[in-house]
């Protein structure tokens, strides 16, 4: 599928797909330029768009924010804010809270 079949399917703009499909994507944020981070909205209109299932849109979910495989082990383990935050810096992955 061509991106522009595909930002038609999935009702996202040719510039969002574009952004995604490179792996240099980019955008600026108050005067600098940081990495393109697709939002769960953004991850689910192109699993739709792709036509795919849940199971699919879970492991395309889980590539596109890896942290959630930290998230769902500290609420499986009940782990507090602090050793969540600590697994996930340790992965190189955003921490959460307002930090």
């Amino acid at each position: 599928m061509h991106a522009a079949e595909l930002a038609c399917k999935s009702g996202l703009s040719k510039a969002t797909v574009s952004r995604i499909l490179s792996n240099k994507a980019s955008r600026r944020k108050n005067g600098e330029t940081v990495p393109y981070r697709a939002t769960v909205r953004v991850v689910t209109a192109i699993a739709i768009g792709l036509g795919l299932g849940k199971s699919d849109w879970e492991r395309l979910m889980d590539a596109a924010f890896p942290e959630r495989r930290v998230w769902f082990e500290a609420l499986d383990n009940h782990l507090n804010i602090i050793a969540t935050n600590t697994r996930l810096e340790e992965e190189g992955l955003p921490i959460l809270g307002d930090a």
